[in-house]
């Protein structure tokens, strides 16, 4: 069934995906590119002695330049947003306007791993902080029926033998070499988000996507292509559930949003 999207956002890694839809990429498209940046080679493997974060984050910032450019939100083919999180304020932050690759680089800073971006003196990292599932944001932005897909799952919390009696720097380099990212990584991304709940915001959606992701973690580059087919898969069940063809599903009306 097509279903043209005329309004796209997200958080995280949601709105890199989102963004390529609102670039007007068409389905291989984004295949190729996303493969390229995250699949063929791992992106956060320029590991370095954290002052701010784990990794240094030049190739994200080159990956992000190489696929959107200098690219403005709001020149892109559909209407679009990004979710950050601003530290400085305690707050998330609705990215509507400006360039692209910028928000999407403070949308996708998981604090300690990446490091933050910074905007007129506000520290912005990972949408995923306050806002996982923005649902919310596209309610007040749009009047139309939302389809959302959630890739979030209920945590599993970390693995005690990782951090009972760790090897050094050193040692884990040995045993493990340098692509494969250190425990401190798992234990920053679940210290990050652990006061998300994973659930919030379901309920907003018209049609709700959740693909079956058990055994693929967030870093798991490798397993993209069971990703994909989830998500395939994932996607008919919940428009084989819908009442009706998707042209027809009544959705609820949001209040208008406030414009200051």
């Amino acid at each position: 069934m097509k279903c043209p999207i005329d309004f796209i956002g997200g958080a995280s890694m949601g709105a890199v995906v989102a963004a390529c839809v609102a670039s007007g990429w068409d389905d291989d498209e984004i295949d190729r590119r996303i493969r390229k940046a995250f699949v063929e080679s791992n992106p956060l493997s320029d590991y370095h002695l954290p002052v701010v974060a784990l990794v240094k984050g030049h190739r994200v910032d080159s990956r992000l330049k190489e696929n959107f450019q200098d690219q403005l939100i709001e020149e892109l083919d559909i209407p679009f947003f990004a979710v950050s999180t601003n530290l400085t304020q305690g707050s998330y932050r609705v990215h509507r306007e400006g360039m692209l690759r910028h928000a999407l680089r403070a949308s996708i800073s998981l604090p300690g791993i990446l490091p933050p971006i910074v905007v007129e003196k506000q520290v912005l990292v990972d949408g995923a902080v306050l806002n996982n599932f923005p649902v919310d944001v596209m309610r007040d932005l749009h009047r139309g029926r939302i389809i959302g897909v959630d890739v979030a799952q209920a945590p599993q919390g970390l693995s005690a033998d990782e951090f009972s009696d760790p090897p050094g720097f050193l040692g884990w380099t040995l045993a493990k070499g340098f692509r494969a990212a250190p425990p401190i990584a798992n234990l920053l991304m679940r210290a990050a988000t652990i006061s998300v709940n994973p659930l919030a915001h379901r309920g907003l959606t018209d049609v709700l996507v959740t693909p079956h992701l058990e055994g693929i973690e967030l870093r798991d580059w490798k397993s993209y292509d069971a990703a994909v087919e989830a998500g395939y898969t994932a996607m008919v069940d919940a428009l084989s559930d819908a009442d009706g063809a998707l042209s027809a599903i009544v959705s609820r009306r949001a209040p208008s949003p406030e414009i200051a």
